[in-house]
């Protein structure tokens, strides 16, 4: 649970969009991972002045906590809610179970930095953040996506947050982004499935997180119901299919001799069939724009500006 250069980065262009944090809450203490020279050099890039606190020399092993850092990008109250008081938290709640009613719609900023695929009832967890996210405020997250096998529960598809996220759930204006680790980090936003009418398959080689945000503009509901986009379209056209998670529309001559050697030789096929699902695939692919948008960071306080309704689309 920390603030790394690409979660700093996401604030910092929000501030800079016009996004304000006020009044907020860290899902988890965070910590704040980055160094004197690395927090300089970010700041300075968005023109900007850190806390400093920041600037103070610190070890790996006892990195500082990030409130000193959100006050930077214009956080007023800066809280914390945790299951436990072993990192100072101000809040303690098992955020398996509901939140009490008293902190709903209270913070401006509810942000999950590596906490929520933690915690076993995560569609729980995540509805708590709904709800004590003020109308007008924003929900952002920092959650594993690909390549994160074992690090907790869970890791998460953007369309999990997309429907979550949504209009009738009180929330608009929703962006996932996906940054994969490694040289040359680059940025993407990643499409809505329901928009694009298609799957966001992704098989790659890195670790790849999804850096999330989202505006509150109306009440969530008491209880969500989140259906995924594709099978929708299935059940409100009454339609008969094996879904196999392809993006691609196959032509009748190739369902054809897919079944037939189904039908001969069924064991070959299936071993055939798995070289679909592979990195050199190309609906597999990050490099399809029409799905993962590339985000040049010289333009993220646009597309973020563009995301709070503060410039024209």
């Amino acid at each position: 649970m920390a603030i790394d250069t690409e979660t700093a980065r996401l604030f910092l262009a929000g501030k800079q969009a016009g996004i304000k944090y006020g009044h907020m809450l860290m899902l988890g203490r965070q910590n704040y991972l980055l160094r004197p020279s690395e927090t300089r050099t970010l700041f300075q890039e968005f023109d900007l002045q850190p806390d400093s606190r920041l600037l103070t020399k610190s070890t790996i092993a006892t990195p500082p906590f990030a409130e000193p850092f959100f006050e930077s990008v214009g956080a007023t109250r800066c809280e914390s809610m945790d299951i436990s008081t072993y990192e100072g938290a101000t809040i303690i709640h098992d955020s398996n179970e509901p939140v009490p009613v008293g902190l709903h719609e209270q913070f401006d900023l509810v942000f999950d930095g590596g906490t929520l695929e933690h915690v076993f009832h995560f569609p729980q967890a995540l509805h708590n953040a709904m709800q004590m996210t003020r109308v007008g405020g924003w929900y952002a997250g920092f959650t594993p996506g690909n390549n994160w096998f074992g690090h907790g529960f869970y890791q998460f598809s953007p369309e999990v947050y997309y429907r979550a996220l949504s209009a009738e759930n009180g929330f608009s204006r929703c962006a996932v982004f996906a940054v994969p680790e490694g040289w040359g980090l680059k940025w993407y936003l990643v499409a809505d499935p329901a928009k694009l009418g298609t799957r966001t398959n992704l098989i790659n080689g890195l670790r790849t997180p999804l850096l999330v945000l989202a505006h509150k503009t109306g009440p969530t509901p008491a209880k969500l119901r989140l259906q995924q986009s594709d099978y929708q379209g299935f059940w409100q056209g009454n339609v008969q299919a094996l879904n196999t998670g392809k993006t691609r529309r196959e032509s009748r001559w190739a369902q054809s001799l897919k079944s037939a050697l189904y039908s001969n030789f069924p064991k070959l096929t299936r071993r055939l069939a798995t070289l679909e699902a592979r990195t050199w695939s190309g609906e597999y692919k990050i490099g399809r724009a029409t799905v993962f948008e590339p985000v040049a960071r010289g333009s993220l306080v646009a597309t973020l500006a563009r995301l709070a309704g503060n410039v024209p689309p």
